[in-house]
């Protein structure tokens, strides 16, 4: 790595810190994104049904056009892209986000590709108020893994800049993603490694509503597994691993 490139990122993030407003954080990592060859960025929420189109994106520099057919289409209840990040916590380009090749998932990643983002990058993660992606889109190949790098990095920082500015929004997002104290319990039991039944028998619930409680967990953190649900709330620091 050449000593530019360091200058380069702390030069980005002393930017983005610098941001008062959502428009002049997304404007600052628009820059970033063309440096990278991408047209496109956004910082959005995870998809949920009781959360309003508006309230999902947090700010966002992506064409008009697509916003408005990915919206006529209900892409936001099938986008693989999201969908993937719900089990993945490290980022990951679009290309790697799977889905069927005759489905309505395909149909949106053709689309989007004809709107001219035919390539993405996506890093997922987690703040107070629940999960949170930083994407970026175009026409540009593949990233190499320093690239990757920089842009996880300078995303990082992207985020903690929009939780900042952004509280009021995110908590009313959060309000709606935030776990019972019985999901969290059930999650903690669950990262001790104890099966459903002996969960129920410590709590003295049924088993039957332990799994609930599990199922509403990972609903709530875009998760399709206990497993995932309970990677996902350690790293958020909401519980605890077991020694």
């Amino acid at each position: 790595m050449t000593s530019s490139v360091p200058n380069a990122i702390f030069d980005w993030i002393g930017r983005i810190d610098k941001t008062q407003t959502p428009e002049e954080l997304i404007a600052e990592l628009a820059k970033v994104a063309a440096e990278f060859g991408f047209e496109a960025t956004a910082i959005a929420a995870y998809p949920h049904p009781n959360i309003p189109f508006e309230k999902r994106i947090l700010a966002h520099h992506w064409s008009r056009g697509w916003i408005e057919h990915y919206l006529s289409q209900n892409y936001i209840e099938t986008d693989p892209v999201f969908r993937h990040s719900r089990t993945s916590l490290r980022p990951f380009e679009f290309s790697e986000a799977p889905y069927e090749k005759k489905s309505k998932e395909a149909q949106m990643m053709n689309e989007l590709a004809e709107f001219g983002f035919s390539a993405g990058f996506c890093v997922p993660t987690l703040t107070p108020y629940g999960p949170i992606n930083v994407a970026f889109a175009g026409e540009r190949s593949e990233l190499s893994r320093e690239d990757q790098g920089m842009l996880h990095f300078i995303a990082i920082y992207a985020q903690l800049r929009a939780t900042e500015l952004l509280v009021g929004k995110l908590k009313a997002v959060a309000e709606v993603l935030k776990l019972s104290p019985r999901e969290l319990e059930v999650l903690q039991w669950c990262a001790e490694g104890k099966t459903s039944d002996a969960i129920a028998e410590t709590l003295g619930i049924s088993t039957h509503t332990v799994l609930t409680h599990i199922g509403g967990a990972c609903r709530k953190l875009g998760t399709r597994s206990r497993t995932a649900a309970v990677a996902k709330a350690v790293h958020a620091g909401w519980i605890t691993l077991a020694p």
